[in-house]
């Protein structure tokens, strides 16, 4: 008995019956051998790259779960204030789409860029002087109403009486019979 050089159902993005985590669409191709949406936009131009926006994904993720002030100036720095900040790379993009419009010969489309490029310079400007603020505003001071937590390592103390029980009832002094 001799079996194909492939498997009969043999696709490079799906094993056969593995559709954990695929779309009904992907799902719907596979079965049809006709591509998604996705996949045509792909193919149309496979130097496209994604959408532009998820770059800040991560470092949005990395701000929510930032544990201190240090960590927070770090990482609204890389993104707002540095050379290499999105917001610096949002700039080149813009003048970039001016200086296209300017050689299309669309002087109206190529000044409103400019404009936005400016308004971003001031927003940028903004936002360098509100990492510097940030940069002198000291650690957050403990409230003197919270309670010291206990020392790495050691059990926290118990309260020095038992809570009451519930409702006022008074609780057995011996064993039931």
């Amino acid at each position: 008995m001799t079996f194909p050089a492939f498997p009969p159902f043999s696709h490079p993005d799906f094993e056969l019956y593995d559709n954990v985590g695929r779309t009904t669409e992907q799902i719907h191709s596979y079965n049809t051998g006709e591509p998604t949406e996705d996949d045509k936009r792909r193919w149309a131009d496979p130097d496209r790259p994604g959408p532009a926006g998820d770059g800040i994904t991560p470092w949005t993720k990395r701000l929510q779960t930032c544990s201190g002030l240090e960590s927070f100036q770090d990482i609204t720095y890389q993104v707002c204030g540095s050379e290499s900040s999105a917001v610096s790379r949002l700039q080149d993009f813009l003048k970039a789409a001016a200086g296209w419009c300017q050689d299309a010969g669309q002087e109206e489309l190529a000044q409103r860029y400019w404009d936005v490029c400016d308004a971003l310079d001031r927003i940028a400007e903004d936002l360098t002087a509100l990492d510097h603020d940030l940069s002198t505003v000291p650690e957050p001071a403990r409230s003197h109403n919270v309670a010291p937590t206990a020392a790495p390592g050691t059990a926290p103390t118990p309260p020095a009486h038992p809570p009451a029980p519930p409702g006022g009832a008074t609780p057995p002094t011996g064993r039931a019979r």
